[in-house]
């Protein structure tokens, strides 16, 4: 039997070391007793998390422009004109 640390946050154990040749493996998960209480969820979904963050990086633009010059806008290129 091997015992290692990890961190479970969101459902999900991170071990803090990597072991090799377990992947796969069952395992059981014991929590230890801190002096640290769990931190409580935020209220926020990872939805409206997300919705929060496009809005807070929103630009204001043309549809249509941004159509146009999406490779402009994902790739860096530089600006075309069309004609509208």
């Amino acid at each position: 039997m091997l015992s290692i640390k990890g961190t479970f946050r969101d459902g999900i154990v991170q071990p803090n070391e990597y072991v090799e040749s377990y992947n796969g493996q069952e395992v059981i998960i014991t929590f230890l007793e801190t002096d640290n209480p769990p931190e409580p969820p935020e209220n926020n979904s990872d939805f409206e998390a997300l919705m929060q963050l496009i809005e807070d990086f929103a630009i204001e633009r043309k549809i249509a422009e941004l159509a146009q010059q999406h490779d402009r806008y994902f790739y860096g290129m530089p600006h075309v004109e069309y004609d509208a």
